[in-house]
């Protein structure tokens, strides 16, 4: 079961299943397409300690480079 935690334009955060934390970020200008990968440790840590702040900075740097989030996930 899958449910939205953080919902912005471009930017969504889902838990699926008891644990993992799923992030989706629409990027490019012309032809936009979705970045999807799940967060790291790491990440899971910024997010409870920045809350959405944190996941604002880490879809924008999911715009800059997708390419290496993308290789944690898929492109969609």
């Amino acid at each position: 079961m899958s449910r939205v935690i953080f919902h912005e334009y471009g930017t969504e955060l889902r838990q699926e299943g008891d644990d993992s934390l799923v992030l989706n970020v629409l990027c490019g200008r012309v032809a936009e397409f979705g970045v999807e990968f799940a967060l790291n440790e790491s990440e899971r840590e910024g997010y409870r300690q920045g809350g959405d702040g944190f996941l604002k900075e880490l879809a924008a740097n999911v715009r800059q480079d997708p390419t290496v989030f993308a290789s944690r996930g898929k492109y969609c």
